[in-house]
């Protein structure tokens, strides 16, 4: 009986194990996003105002003031919305990053400031076989009887990231 035991024993081991052979490994190289600035955020030339007010400046160029009026002389700066050239792995989604608001702060130098909000963009989402420029805007919050000055800001980023 002890020699019938001992077989069954081994027998119930052999069956405690099982193995599989058709797992496999993949792994995917996808092309590297690249991002360059082709031009800067600029609002224009604003004409001071008791009531302050906005600039929105649309991705697509559009500008709406609010409040404010724009200063249209032959010495007045032009408005542009901030242009970017991406390019990545062709069909992938990718998101795009913006400021939050108040984050990017215009500054004379002399401690008047005007703060940014509302950034948009006008990116796909979606990468194609070759390069795509998209635009992004934002709000400029001009304050009640702003210091007449040259505003700039610190530099920010806009990042873009596959999805």
């Amino acid at each position: 009986m002890a020699v019938i035991a001992m077989g069954l024993t081994s027998v119930a081991n052999a069956q405690n194990s099982a193995t599989e052979n058709s797992a496999t490994a993949s792994a995917q190289i996808v092309v590297p996003i690249s991002i360059s600035k082709g031009a800067d955020l600029n609002f224009g030339s604003i004409i001071r105002s008791a009531p302050g007010g906005t600039v929105q400046l649309a991705a697509d160029g559009t500008v709406t003031p609010t409040g404010v009026v724009m200063f249209t002389g032959s010495s007045a700066v032009s408005t542009s919305a901030a242009s970017y050239t991406i390019s990545g792995e062709a069909s992938k989604a990718y998101v795009v990053t913006l400021p939050a608001d108040n984050a990017v702060v215009l500054s004379d130098g002399n401690g008047h400031t005007m703060d940014l909000t509302n950034f948009t963009h006008n990116a796909t989402g979606t990468f194609a076989a070759t390069a795509e420029t998209f635009q992004v805007g934002a709000t400029l919050n001009v304050g009640a009887n702003q210091v007449a000055g040259n505003y700039v800001s610190d530099v920010f980023s806009v990042t873009v990231a596959y999805n």
